[in-house]
C-alpha cells in the first residue's frame, strides 16, 4: 500500500497562529547552520571529533502574496523592531507521520521581499531560531 504525502497534513504554527496560503513549490524549508560534529586531524594523522550542540537554523516560509499569514508575520517583525522582545514559539509537524520540529524562541529575520507581476506573487519569510528541537521521528509515516 502506497504512503501519501499531503501538504494539507503539515501543521505550521508561528506565535500561536496557524500559517496558511502557501505559494507554489516548496511551502517551507528548515536549514541548519552547523553540522552536529566537527573532525580535527592532527599532524600525525590522529583524529578526534567534537560535538557541536547548536541546533540553530533558518525556517524559510513561502506564502502567496494574498495570504493573511503575511500580515501576522509582518506584525511580529514590527513588534520585535519596536520592542526587541517579540520572540515567539514555532511548531512544524507532519500530522501524517513522525517528522516535526519546534523552537521555543524564534523571530522574523527581515521583511519579506516584494515582487508584483501578472500572476499572484509570493513572499519569502525568514524565521530564525538558536535552537530547533526535533520530534522523535524524522519522516516515518504509517500506512
Amino acid at each position: 500500500m502506497a504512503k501519501t504525502h499531503d501538504i494539507r497534513k503539515w501543521i505550521l504554527i508561528v506565535g500561536g497562529i496557524p500559517v496558511s496560503g502557501f505559494a507554489e513549490g516548496d511551502a517551507f524549508s528548515l536549514e541548519f547552520d552547523e553540522d552536529d560534529w566537527n573532525l580535527t586531524v592532527g599532524a600525525d594523522g590522529e583524529d578526534a571529533r567534537s560535538y557541536i550542540p547548536s541546533g540553530a537554523g533558518t525556517l524559510t516560509i513561502n506564502l502567496m502574496a494574498t495570504s493573511l499569514s503575511n500580515d501576522a508575520l509582518n506584525a511580529a517583525r514590527l513588534l520585535d523592531e519596536l520592542t526587541g522582545q517579540a520572540q515567539f514559539p514555532v511548531l512544524l509537524k507532519n500530522a501524517n507521520g513522525t517528522e516535526g520540529w519546534s523552537a521555543a524562541r524564534a523571530w522574523v529575520q527581515r521583511p519579506a521581499n516584494v515582487s508584483v507581476g501578472r500572476d499572484v506573487g509570493s513572499r519569502e519569510w525568514i524565521v530564525r531560531s538558536g535552537r530547533w528541537v526535533p520530534a522523535p521521528g524524522n519522516g516515518g509515516q504509517p500506512l
